[in-house]
C-alpha cells in the first residue's frame, strides 16, 4: 500500500479503508451496510491465510486440499499462521467414580472468554440495564461521543482465563468405563 502511494504521488496512505474494502470483497458478510465485528474479520483473515498456507503446500507438490481434516490441522498448525496465531486447547473429562479421564484436543486461533462468566445475577442485570442504559444515551448524543464508564465491577484477563480454565462438575455425564455419573470438566490452553 505504500509502496502504491508512493508511487503515484501521493503522501498520504489509508490502509484501514483499503483493508476495510478487501475484506468486504473476499465475504458478502462484510458488504457495507451489513453488521460484522472485528472478531469475525479476524476469524475470516484467519481461514484465508490458512487456505493460503494449505494452497502453497508444504514442497511436496502434492494437493494439499484434498486431505482428511486432521492432517490439514496439522499443517496449518505447523504453518507461519499456526504458529503466530494458533493455540492447543484441551479439555479434559475425569470421572467421579473410578480413574477414567478422556481427553481432547484442538487447534483454535482465538480463545473466546465469556466477559460475564463468574458473574452473580444480580451483575449480570446491572450489566443489562446498563447497556442498554448506554445505548438509549449513545442513540441520543450528540456528535463528539461520550463516556465509557460502567457500573458493572472491574475484571481482568487473568480472571477471565482462571474462570474459563476452572474446573467444572458435570452431574449428567456418564463414564465410559464404569458407566457411573457424574464428572469433572477441565479446560487446558498451550502454545
Amino acid at each position: 500500500l505504500v509502496d502504491e502511494a508512493q508511487r503515484r504521488g501521493s503522501t498520504y496512505v489509508d490502509p484501514p479503508a483499503r483493508l476495510s474494502r478487501l475484506i468486504a470483497e473476499a465475504s458478502s458478510e462484510f458488504a457495507l451496510g451489513r453488521q460484522a465485528d472485528a472478531h469475525e474479520a479476524f476469524v475470516l483473515l484467519i481461514n484465508r491465510w490458512l487456505s493460503g498456507c494449505l494452497a502453497a503446500g508444504d514442497g511436496s507438490g502434492c494437493n494439499l486440499s484434498k486431505l482428511g481434516f486432521q492432517e490439514k490441522e496439522r499443517l496449518e498448525a505447523s504453518s507461519l499462521v499456526g504458529h503466530v496465531f494458533g493455540l492447543q486447547v484441551a479439555q479434559r473429562m475425569a470421572c467421579e467414580s473410578c480413574d477414567y479421564a478422556s481427553k481432547k484436543s484442538d487447534v483454535e486461533y482465538c480463545l473466546m472468554l465469556n466477559v460475564t462468566l463468574g458473574m452473580t445475577q444480580e451483575e449480570l442485570q446491572r450489566c443489562r440495564q446498563d447497556s442498554l442504559a448506554k445505548l438509549q444515551s449513545w442513540r441520543r448524543r450528540p456528535l463528539g461521543g461520550g463516556s465509557s464508564d460502567s457500573n458493572v465491577s472491574p475484571t481482568s484477563l487473568e480472571e477471565l482465563i482462571d474462570e474459563y480454565m476452572r474446573q467444572e462438575r458435570i452431574e449428567d455425564w456418564k463414564c465410559e468405563k464404569c458407566k457411573q455419573l457424574g464428572g469433572v470438566r477441565s479446560f487446558y490452553v498451550g502454545r
